[in-house]
């Protein structure tokens, strides 16, 4: 006879989970420490066992223990946890001492100050809080560390251990994430304790720097009504009645941003949920030769530019902690640009030697008009600095609408120039992607057709660099392209899909002396011709440039 067993109706047996463990302390006068395991705890329910082991050798057991240590010492201390099963561990750390110590015998030397962006590793994505200081040499103690973001307190504990020197730093952790950080330390010894700093609302998040003249300082024309003013886009400097350097945020001081660096920070820290600092270093109306670096003025950072964004940079221990500079100069050098050139070369030699580890720099291409100066050649150098250099990267102005001549409004302006930066950016520093190019267009090649039929005819094709890109030529666009060296001139134009075709016209075939292709672009309000690639980004001006054989 056989049996079957139905096993369909038997009820799952639930895996055992395993416990955690957790501890504190609590230390008394002359050495005595109480500890306690109530942290511990086990997911099923199940009773648990504490088992204690210190570094010296000694052995406890239950959820509360309490050792008297004779000496002052540091000593690792583990707690296995277990259910009868499954079974846990922690160790940690801890100082023993019998001093105490007196409050003036500890100096802080450095720490955060309210309301400050911490540089955050890419990698792990934590900003450090450093707090460093000194005791007395050989000191025993314990730094208590407590970060409180909304209503939830973190605490880490790091102890100080006969140090030769009585020097301590503690480096407490913060994530870049827009949320508040309160940060509290603290000194134990015994059972005194001595508060050594509060500090409020610190933020981790990544550091831009801004540079150039007016377009760069980008001062409100017609305001746009703070809707990008945000507690998780900052800046750093002496904007108060004194002469002492504090954060700011863009709710409190968005002048000192600027209006596109804070849109393109303001879309950058909405989407990533990462804060953004501006340090705008412009000054309008300043020609190269203001932003050079004087080795002279450096000590003092009184007399020059340089100097001072260095100083502004340092005192917010930013140096080799910026991920990328912007620049947008050049109107004040007007035609002379072989001394912009040589100027920004010196330059960006000297922000390569003092500001380590910037991941890109971004170059504004100057805009047709303001003061007066002819500024294709400048155009010119700006663009082929992304071919000459890799980790630079142009952004044109043509094809922004808002233009007064010189500077921007807001809508149609610095609105749009914040938008395409912060899509670049974006694509560079934040792995996105776009359907859309971010780049502006810039010419691959450029061909000289002659119309086979008519001597005094042809056509100029221009091919751009990315391929998938679908152009838009707005009829009128073809009176600001040149052939250098013709009299020739442009009478219309279309584009398909990435190549622009123009048509033109000479007098007696002169077009054959012309020795390349120029398109400045050109100044002024509300003008609907221009080369615009599909995300509105205007076609890069250039000079003379060579035709294909």
């Amino acid at each position: 006879m056989s049996i079957q067993l139905d096993m369909s109706a038997a009820p799952d047996v639930a895996k055992n989970e395993t416990p955690l463990a957790g501890f504190d302390w609590v230390s008394k006068a002359d050495g005595q420490i109480v500890f306690d395991a109530s942290e511990s705890s086990d997911p099923d329910g199940d009773t648990l066992t504490y088992e204690w082991t210190f570094s010296d050798g000694e052995k406890a057991t239950g959820k509360i223990v309490e050792r008297q240590f004779g000496s002052s010492a540091c000593f690792d201390v583990s707690l296995k946890v277990s259910d009868g099963t499954e079974v846990a561990s922690l160790t940690q750390s801890l100082a023993v001492s019998l001093d105490t110590l007196i409050e003036s015998e500890i100096a802080l030397i450095s720490a955060p100050i309210a309301s400050a962006i911490l540089p955050r590793d890419v990698v792990t994505g934590l900003g450090l809080a450093s707090v460093a200081g000194t005791i007395p040499p050989k000191t025993f103690g314990t730094l208590i560390a407590s970060v409180e973001v909304e209503g939830k307190v973190t605490r880490i504990v790091q102890p100080i251990c006969n140090s030769e020197t009585g020097i301590f730093r503690m480096d407490v952790p913060i994530p870049a994430v827009r949320r508040s950080h309160n940060l509290s330390v603290r000194f134990e010894q015994g059972s005194s304790s001595i508060d050594l700093i509060g500090v409020d609302d610190l933020v981790a998040g990544d550091i831009y720097v801004i540079q150039g003249q007016s377009n760069a300082v980008a001062s409100t024309r017609v305001s746009d009504m703070g809707e990008n003013n945000t507690p998780f886009v900052r800046t750093f400097g002496d904007f108060g009645d004194g002469n002492d350097y504090d954060w700011w945020t863009s709710l409190e001081e968005p002048e000192r941003m600027g209006q596109w660096p804070l849109r393109m920070a303001a879309q950058l820290s909405e989407k990533h949920d990462i804060p953004i600092g501006i340090i705008n270093g412009a000054i309008g109306g300043a020609p190269i030769h203001i932003f050079q670096k004087d080795a002279a003025a450096l000590p003092d950072f009184v007399t020059n530019n340089y100097a001072q964004l260095f100083r502004r940079l340092e005192t917010a221990n930013l140096i080799g902690k910026i991920r990328a500079f912007f620049w947008y100069q050049g109107e004040s050098d007007r035609q002379a640009w072989e001394r912009h050139q040589t100027g920004f070369l010196k330059l960006l030699g000297d922000w390569r030697e003092d500001y380590p580890n910037v991941e890109r720099i971004y170059v504004t291409q100057l805009r047709e008009g303001c003061i007066g100066g002819y500024l294709l050649r400048s155009q010119e150098f700006q663009r082929q600095l992304g071919d000459d250099f890799e980790d630079i990267t142009v952004m044109s102005t043509n094809g922004l609408k808002g233009h007064d001549g010189c500077h921007y409004e807001y809508e149609g302006g610095y609105k749009e120039l914040g938008d395409h930066y912060a899509a670049l950016v974006g694509r560079d520093l934040y792995g996105e992607v776009f359907d859309k190019d971010v780049l502006p267009p810039n010419p691959s090649t450029v061909e000289l057709v002659p119309d086979p039929n008519n001597l005094n005819e042809g056509e100029v094709v221009i091919t751009m660099r990315n391929p998938q890109s679908a152009i838009n030529f707005e009829a009128g666009a073809e009176n600001d392209f040149t052939l250098e060296g013709s009299a020739a001139v442009f009478t219309s134009g279309q584009a398909e899909g990435n190549r622009v075709t123009l048509r033109f016209t000479s007098q007696n075939g002169d077009y054959v002396n012309a020795t390349g292709l120029s398109y400045i672009g050109r100044p002024g309000p509300d003008i609907a011709e221009w080369v615009l690639n599909e995300r509105g980004i205007g076609l890069l001006s250039f000079y003379n440039f060579p035709f294909s054989e």
